[in-house]
């Protein structure tokens, strides 16, 4: 079935379409109107699993009672979905407006809580892939890829050794659904809308069950933005106070060791684009913030042999 076919079946098939910014994937999403009224088709036809799991997560996050685009028809076979339509005010976009970036973190961290509240056996799907230590790990080959080239073996299992043995530690708090993405280019600002639901979440296809910290370090430590450390404190204070049984010290524990993570594989990503794809901008323009942000990771006392094996190894 081609696209116009799958949009004739589901009567939408209009000459009014308009290509809209996506994300980094091979994703293609064109916005349609149609009497006075808009869809988003989304065009997954080169990465089909993607797919499956973002109807998965969508449906399960809508049934509970998240923001999340519904699904109007579905072709999974094909790669193609119509949703609904959002809009385009993006919290990153509404955080042009200085004077609203306390309200919108305030917002995010709101629906972060809400979603961390529901009980384990009813977050996630049944059977869900779980965050664990060693896919955690895998996620690191990437920076061992793109940094540790050059290094012998030995080097190489070191460094597998010791971060396994850190990132065991980052299960210390209680887990939930983890968005994986969760920063303010994935979330829409719904406006509408009441309390939580005025956050849309997007771009939720890599979801797992995982440590509650990972979500927070990637809303708060937003690669791609420098967010005041007042700001990122009053936000953490404000999710600790939602669970007053959680022990501080074991989160500040998790969170740094996921810091620690997220920021390894996010300059391993930007140095492939540099390398592999001639897209040296990524890293041009925030590889110092991020390095900033690793080592702020690596100076917590968990971190202690892995920062002394970074500095040795000029990593």
């Amino acid at each position: 079935m081609t696209i116009k076919d799958f949009l004739k079946t589901n009567d939408w098939f209009t000459d009014n379409q308009k290509q809209i910014t996506g994300d980094a994937s091979s994703r293609n999403y064109t916005r349609l109107k149609k009497d006075n009224q808009t869809r988003i088709l989304m065009d997954s036809s080169k990465d089909k699993e993607s797919l499956f799991r973002f109807i998965q997560v969508g449906k399960h996050l809508e049934s509970l009672g998240m923001s999340v685009p519904h699904i109007f028809a579905e072709d999974p076979k094909n790669g193609y979905l119509l949703l609904e339509d959002f809009g385009d005010e993006t919290f990153e976009k509404c955080l042009e407006k200085i004077e609203r970036g306390k309200d919108l973190y305030s917002l995010a961290i709101e629906t972060l809580i809400t979603l961390h509240k529901i009980p384990q056996g009813k977050v996630v799907p049944q059977d869900f892939r779980r965050y664990d230590s060693q896919k955690m790990l895998g996620d690191l080959e990437l920076f061992v890829e793109m940094f540790m080239k050059n290094k012998a073996e030995e080097v190489k299992d070191t460094f597998r050794r010791l971060w396994l043995q850190v990132l065991e530690k980052a299960h210390c708090v209680p887990e939930s659904m983890l968005l994986r993405d969760c920063h303010v280019g994935n979330m829409m600002y719904l406006e509408k809308r009441e309390g939580i639901n005025k956050c849309g979440i997007i771009d939720f296809q890599d979801a797992y069950l995982g440590p509650i910290t990972y979500d927070l370090v990637s809303l708060l430590e937003d690669a791609r933005r420098e967010i005041p450390s007042t700001l990122q404190h009053e936000m953490k204070k404000k999710y600790l106070e939602a669970f007053p049984k959680l022990d501080k010290s074991r989160f500040e524990q998790s969170y740094a060791i996921l810091a620690g993570l997220r920021h390894a594989r996010v300059l391993g990503a930007f140095r492939r684009l540099k390398v592999e794809m001639n897209k040296a901008s990524y890293e041009e323009r925030f590889l110092s913030h991020v390095r900033n942000l690793f080592n702020q990771a690596l100076s917590h006392a968990v971190m202690k042999e892995l920062k002394k094996f970074h500095e040795q190894h000029n990593l």
